[in-house]
């Protein structure tokens, strides 16, 4: 493979990563750099596109899983240490073993918990969500 071929190559790779972290869906990252690879100045076959494109928007897609669960992640982490210092400031401490929904993010709009300290419980009674 030439110089040139690879380093086209390298530079579509790129430029699929950088569309798809932009969020841009397969299908548009394949319209926006069809012609700019296949017809240009270092011409590249569909099916060396094809492959490339599918190699990297699932390496995309991945990045996106990571990312997501990174984010639910650190959204509890942050929940957990708020709720130390709640339970610092009102005295009050929580065990609880499952039963906890992490919601993307903007979609729980209001709760409202259980106030009954005789029973022990507490738990979301009015949700409203999308």
């Amino acid at each position: 493979m030439t110089d040139l071929k690879e380093l086209q190559l390298h530079t579509l790779r790129g430029d699929i990563q950088t569309c798809g972290m932009d969020g841009m869906k397969k299908e548009g990252i394949r319209k926006f750099l069809f012609e700019r690879y296949v017809n240009g100045e270092i011409p590249m076959t569909e099916m060396e596109f094809i492959n490339t494109l599918n190699e990297q928007y699932a390496k995309v897609e991945e990045w996106r899983k990571k990312s997501k669960k990174q984010t639910v992640m650190t959204r509890y982490e942050a929940f957990v240490t708020e709720l130390e210092t709640l339970s610092v400031k009102y005295g009050v401490t929580i065990k609880a073993i499952g039963g906890v929904t992490i919601w993307d993010d903007g979609e729980l709009k209001d709760v409202e918990y259980t106030k009954d300290e005789t029973s022990g419980d507490i738990y979301a009674k009015k949700i409203n969500g999308k």
